[in-house]
């Protein structure tokens, strides 16, 4: 459903968790689109000022629905999944976006603010076509102040790591991944 449904229907399940949850066992994560859209809804939180999650992740991240980052056209045709923007995430951005200007932050997180983000844990690969989406995010919380954690693996495209579980690079993302979260995250 093109934007706000799936930022407010995301909205809607976390204050529902964090108001029957203990926050400091939640971490809100996602891949790809999902990724791009646990930012803005990071983003979302803060602006209405509900308690945070403890810990955010996001894998390959889609966090700027524009054709600006670097590796869209540096990784064009070498990323195995996505290919190239303009086979897929060209169409996917216009319809996801509706009547919202692509550069408008709920839907391309980049160009809002990284202020008060808890830790996050961002995953990409070597080839995946929206690893600079990722190094932004990465630089982007940093800037801000925040504690990020960018890991990059080698030979993966987008998202790769879900699709293939059992290769060592899937295995060692889910690994660093739980090392990450596992101190953050109470009992």
């Amino acid at each position: 459903a093109p934007h706000p449904a799936a930022l407010q229907d995301a909205l809607t399940v976390y204050k529902v968790l964090a108001t029957s949850k203990d926050v400091n066992a939640i971490a809100l994560g996602g891949t790809s689109a999902g990724g791009g859209l646990t930012l803005a809804l990071m983003q979302k939180i803060r602006d209405l000022d509900i308690t945070p999650p403890k810990a955010l992740y996001a894998g390959s991240p889609w966090a700027d629905l524009t054709k600006t980052s670097d590796t869209l056209y540096s990784l064009e045709g070498i990323d195995r999944v996505l290919v190239s923007y303009d086979v897929l995430l060209k169409d996917a951005a216009k319809l996801y976006a509706g009547t919202e200007v692509l550069t408008a932050p709920p839907v391309s997180p980049l160009y809002g603010s990284f202020n008060q983000f808890p830790p996050t844990y961002l995953i990409s690969g070597t080839r995946d076509l929206l690893l600079s989406d990722t190094v932004r995010v990465h630089r982007a919380i940093k800037k801000a102040g925040g504690h990020a954690e960018l890991n990059v693996y080698e030979g993966l495209s987008h998202a790769e790591y879900l699709a293939n579980l059992n290769t060592d690079e899937s295995q060692q993302v889910y690994l660093e991944l739980a090392a990450f979260l596992k101190p953050l995250l109470s009992d």
